[in-house]
């Protein structure tokens, strides 16, 4: 989720709303930060609450300017999320 304002980069916005199962991998390419300044959170959700996408994996659903844009480079994490 996104702060909202005009701040927000377009690859970030992007992703405002994305849902994804907390063991899917593509936490470790999307968690926040993933950015200079990034003010973006995750908020759990429960299964029941979820979209019926996120039980499919997350990267096939990635929006392209997330693919190449996220996360900013120096952002990457060092460590994978834990499954």
């Amino acid at each position: 989720m996104t702060v909202g304002d005009d701040r927000v980069r377009p690859e970030h916005a992007v992703l405002d709303g994305f849902q994804a199962r907390v063991q899917d991998p593509v936490w470790n390419k999307i968690y926040p930060p993933n950015g200079f300044n990034c003010r973006c959170i995750v908020i759990a959700l429960l299964a029941s609450e979820a979209d019926d996408s996120a039980n499919e994996p997350g990267y096939a659903r990635l929006p392209l300017l997330a693919q190449l844009k996220v996360p900013t480079p120096g952002f990457a994490k060092p460590f994978p999320v834990a499954a």
